[in-house]
């Protein structure tokens, strides 16, 4: 396959799962780096939850080699309770947004709304909209916006 995404100038994003330990997925650190040394052409799509599931920290992920990830899946998540609302979980989201806009990181975000709150899928999608323009009122008026922002939230995903 690589040869061809080189000649074809294609840059397919591998989407990082929970399966740490299948040599198959890329769900580690190193299986990132593995996929990573086969091609030039591959980057990833950092899915933050799939990638805390299976025992690695997307902060370090993203604070590590950011410039083969094309975007981050936002979603957050608790321990033993999989799924939670929008910064109600363990993920840190507002840092690793933080960081994307400081470091001028030219990844977007994907939000997928896979919690099941008491609303409909349109207004649970509201919510997590509403998080995510809210999410810049909690950094500190010390550190000073980049000119440049980090592209906007690119779509979102519905589950039913």
């Amino acid at each position: 396959m690589a040869p061809y995404l080189e000649r074809y100038k294609l840059q397919p994003a591998w989407h990082m799962h929970a399966m740490a330990q299948d040599p198959n997925e890329v769900g580690s650190p190193e299986s990132l780096q593995r996929m990573l040394r086969m091609s030039k052409a591959f980057m990833g799509c950092l899915d933050i939850g799939h990638y805390y599931d299976g025992g690695n920290g997307p902060c370090a992920c993203l604070q590590g080699r950011h410039d083969p990830i094309t975007h981050l899946q936002i979603k957050d998540r608790k321990k033993g309770e999989g799924s939670v609302e929008l910064g109600t979980g363990e993920l840190h989201i507002p840092e690793m947004l933080k960081e994307v806009r400081d470091q001028r990181y030219p990844i977007a975000f994907i939000l997928e709304r896979d919690f099941r709150g008491t609303g409909t899928p349109i207004e649970e999608t509201r919510k997590q909209m509403d998080y995510m323009r809210r999410v810049p009122e909690t950094w500190s008026s010390a550190v000073p916006a980049p000119e440049r922002q980090p592209p906007p939230i690119a779509w979102t995903f519905l589950r039913t």
